[in-house]
């Protein structure tokens, strides 16, 4: 059942993370960039 659980988790973040793909290279991408961050930032938080 434990096991069970881990791979649905799992499963939810590898969705959330492909679903996501673009924004979160964009996020990886412009970490120097304070702005461009913020913005990604509050794109992410509406997911």
């Amino acid at each position: 059942m434990i096991l069970y659980r881990c791979v649905q988790q799992i499963n939810e973040i590898r969705k959330l993370t492909h679903s996501q793909r673009d924004l979160l290279n964009n996020l990886r991408i412009n970490f120097d960039k304070p702005t461009q961050m913020k913005l990604y930032l509050k794109q992410l938080e509406h997911v």
